[in-house]
């Protein structure tokens, strides 16, 4: 397999797919709020941001690595992900793209300690960026997208009119 190639669809049907995505992803969405309330909800300062962490971020990124996988296999995983590119080329361009927040909440909030600017930021910008791209598109929309086949939205022109020839 090239370096640039998406991995095969794994052995599973469409539908197995499906179903494995939609159900981990509904699973984790309630799990981490449930985990967060349960054992962190009134934490504070580095605690919390750490217990957010822990409890919110980390299964929305461990679990869909794990199925990815047992799916694909340990080195073809990344790339089923969209996890195989340049990492400091990412960051550059979430850094752009995520820096008008930055300036927002530098030019609206009041200046605090350090400490907690710090923790802002990581908890507002930071963390849910690195966590929504990989729980959200890579995994979700990535994987009923290219191995369960619901790219409708994108395809459907393209099928119609290869049936009409």
């Amino acid at each position: 397999m090239k370096d640039n190639m998406i991995p095969s669809s794994p052995a599973w049907s469409g539908w197995a797919v499906s179903l494995v995505t939609l159900l981990v992803f509904f699973v984790l969405n309630e799990f981490d709020w449930v985990l967060f309330r349960r054992f962190a909800a009134d934490t504070e300062g580095y605690i919390r941001l750490a217990a957010v962490t822990s409890l919110r971020y980390l299964p929305q990124l461990i679990v869909p690595l794990i199925l990815a996988v047992v799916l694909f296999g340990w080195t073809a995983a990344p790339k089923a992900l969209g996890l195989n590119g340049s990492l400091l080329k990412a960051f550059a361009v979430a850094l752009a793209s995520t820096s008008i927040m930055l300036i927002a909440i530098a030019a609206t909030s009041p200046f605090d300690l350090p400490d907690e600017l710090i923790i802002g930021v990581a908890r507002g910008v930071v963390l849910p960026g690195i966590f929504e791209e990989i729980f959200y598109r890579a995994f979700l929309f990535g994987f009923l997208f290219r191995f369960a086949g619901w790219g409708c939205l994108f395809r459907c022109g393209a099928s119609l009119s290869e049936r009409r020839s």
